[in-house]
């Protein structure tokens, strides 16, 4: 897979990444698997792009209850989460 050269805001590193936040997390695994935030919203039903958006952002905290749900659809979207991207998801969240 190749790699794209992008600007991390909301992440410590330049060579690898690492998320500060719950949102950089999720758009580190998004971009990770060349997905688009609608690939993930398609599996988040009840949710817009730009709600997703606002918590890739780190401007809207995800409830509690919606964590569960965002997990599947990253699952449901291809994204393989190893044990590191599990932990990060918890810690963050």
């Amino acid at each position: 897979m190749q790699q794209r050269s992008r600007s991390y805001a909301g992440f410590i590193g330049e060579d690898s990444p690492l998320p500060v936040h719950f949102g950089a997390h999720l758009r580190l695994l998004r971009d990770r698997y060349g997905l688009s935030q609608n690939e993930i919203v398609t599996h988040l039903a009840g949710w817009q792009q730009a709600a997703y958006s606002k918590v890739e952002k780190g401007t809207r905290a995800p409830l509690f209850e919606e964590l569960p749900r965002i997990y599947r659809a990253l699952k449901d979207a291809g994204i393989q989460l190893t044990r590191q991207d599990r932990e990060y998801f918890y810690v963050l969240a």
